[in-house]
């Protein structure tokens, strides 16, 4: 008896893919989103820097429009203001009129001093500060910005930032 070869019949491969293949593919996702969300965090930092900057430009209008009508820019009897600080009687609104800023900004952050000094912040303020000095014919204000600017400007001519609660600091003066 002669018994012929018969090749043995190939099963159809299963539609679908390894498990080596799927966790490849999953990692690689865990990775791109990983680097996206750490530059929209950067975004994001960069961006309240720049909201910064833009509200002490609008009070520095501000301080122009007081200085036109008063001859000097205003001298709240405190060597610094901020508008966050509930028991600080030196508060923006009570220097800057209505009539010359009719809202005054507010940092992105927004957390008062009593924030800033507790063990929750870590440390770091986020508030819009003001010095005026020679006699009310220049001003210095301060914000404090999360990344270091652009350009390093030193230190402000007086009223001196304390680095440990203000590390990058950023000031306008007149």
């Amino acid at each position: 008896m002669c018994v012929a070869w018969m090749p043995m019949p190939v099963l159809p491969r299963s539609k679908g893919f390894t498990l080596i293949e799927l966790l490849v593919v999953i990692a690689i996702i865990a990775m791109l989103a990983s680097i996206i969300l750490a530059s929209l965090n950067t975004a994001r930092s960069k961006a309240r820097d720049a909201k910064r900057i833009e509200d002490l430009h609008s009070i520095q209008t501000a301080l122009a429009l007081y200085y036109a009508q008063n001859n000097a820019y205003p001298d709240p009897g405190c060597p610094w203001s901020s508008w966050k600080t509930p028991t600080n009687p030196c508060t923006w609104t009570t220097f800057l009129p209505p009539q010359d800023i009719s809202q005054v900004p507010i940092d992105p952050i927004n957390k008062d001093w009593g924030y800033c000094y507790s063990a929750n912040a870590g440390g770091v303020c986020y508030i819009y500060e003001y010095c005026p000095y020679n006699r009310g014919q220049n001003y210095v204000l301060l914000a404090n910005l999360e990344n270091p600017p652009a350009v390093f400007q030193g230190n402000p001519p007086v009223c001196v930032p304390n680095s440990t609660y203000t590390p990058h600091p950023y000031w306008v003066s007149q």
